[in-house]
């Protein structure tokens, strides 16, 4: 009795997905037409359509940069606001800003081109590839060394104490 009420109930969410997988056809409207953007003004005007300066106030951001890269080149870069809250020293071109955890995906992204074309092997000793500091000898990499496999699962056993922009809330 119970197999042909879970062959009934499979079927059903089966068909169930299906409809709804259909129902939605994007419109012409709907699709996103690809930038072409060739002026400074047109990048000006692409954040303005965003909403940049109601954004930054209702999310409480100071200030913010932003650069347009084409084919490897950078084509127009602008910052907007100023570095604190009530400061009056502007953002620019120039200013720096921590990406903080932002890079971890980059950097495996990188990681993971570079499996991918043979030229590094995550699951070997990650000191091979470290130049300017290395995973110091303990106990516990004298057991198993710490990998890139580890290091991008967050397994290694790595901790970061602090860096020079970041303050503890």
């Amino acid at each position: 009795m119970k197999k042909p009420l879970i062959i009934t109930i499979s079927f059903s969410f089966l068909l169930a997905m299906g409809i709804m997988a259909w129902s939605y056809v994007p419109t012409p409207e709907a699709i996103a037409p690809p930038l072409h953007v060739q002026t400074e003004n047109e990048y000006e005007e692409l954040l303005l359509q965003f909403g940049l300066g109601s954004k930054m106030a209702e999310y409480g951001v100071p200030g913010t940069s932003f650069a347009f890269i084409k084919n490897g080149e950078l084509h127009w870069a602008k910052g907007y606001g100023v570095l604190q809250a009530g400061g009056d020293e502007p953002i620019d071109t120039e200013t720096l800003f921590s990406v903080g955890s932002v890079s971890k995906v980059g950097t495996a992204v990188l990681i993971l081109k570079l499996l991918e074309e043979g030229s590094v092997n995550i699951d070997e000793d990650v000191n091979q590839y470290l130049s300017s500091w290395q995973v110091p000898e303990n106990e516990y990499t004298r057991e198993q060394a710490v990998t890139l496999r580890h290091i991008m699962s967050h397994t290694a056993g790595l901790t970061v104490h602090g860096f020079a922009d970041f303050y503890p809330v």
